[in-house]
């Protein structure tokens, strides 16, 4: 039997949309969707400064603070977020948590809390978190030595991003001098994040 021209230019069309179909949603996506995953910041030895000044600070929940090995940290929930590809590697991770700092002076009990944060990856928001009820800048970051890359674990895949370098912002230093009256130095370092969450 002869097919007509037509017939097998709609044969491949079909098959080209079911070979579509069958591939991951994010195979060649410029912007990828973000599940589950943690936020991990290593907290830079400067932070011990802080607590032998007699300024500890603790999670907000849910997120968690560890000083066991291999070395201080603070972890946070990932819950969602977008990674775009172009034109160049960033996005925002949507976290859950945060840290408030406690300090006594005198008898007196001051405190300064940062809710909410968000990981704002190489974007013009950037780490941001509730300072005084209004969603501020809390970081700058140093992305030289930053890589993402997708990784396989349990059939899955997860984005992971890792040497993003933090430091107090203006913003950050302003509220927490503001607390305490006490001078913390812009740029002072907090910590390095590795950040992994699946791809949706």
């Amino acid at each position: 039997m002869r097919r007509s021209r037509t017939h097998f230019v709609l044969i491949a069309v079909l098959a080209t949309l079911a070979l579509s179909a069958l591939l991951p949603a994010t195979a060649g996506a410029a912007t990828h969707k973000l599940g589950t995953g943690t936020a991990v910041i290593t907290l830079d030895p400067f932070v011990a400064e802080f607590i032998n000044a007699a300024y500890p600070f603790f999670p907000v929940a849910p997120a968690a603070i560890a000083f066991n090995s291999p070395g201080p940290r603070v972890a946070l929930p990932i819950t969602g977020g977008a990674w775009n590809t172009k034109p160049h590697p960033h996005g925002t991770f949507l976290l859950k948590g945060g840290l408030f700092w406690v300090h006594y002076a005198g008898t007196t009990l001051e405190t300064f809390t940062l809710p909410a944060w968000r990981a704002g990856i190489n974007t013009t928001a950037g780490w941001t978190a509730l300072v005084n009820g209004t969603r501020e800048a809390i970081f700058d970051e140093t992305l030289t030595g930053m890589h993402a890359t997708v990784r396989t674990i349990h059939g899955h895949k997860y984005l992971q991003v890792t040497g993003v370098v933090l430091a107090y912002n203006a913003t950050y230093v302003s509220a927490f001098d503001s607390a305490f009256g006490t001078t913390v130095p812009i740029d002072t370092p907090f910590g390095t994040a590795t950040l992994l969450a699946r791809l949706k």
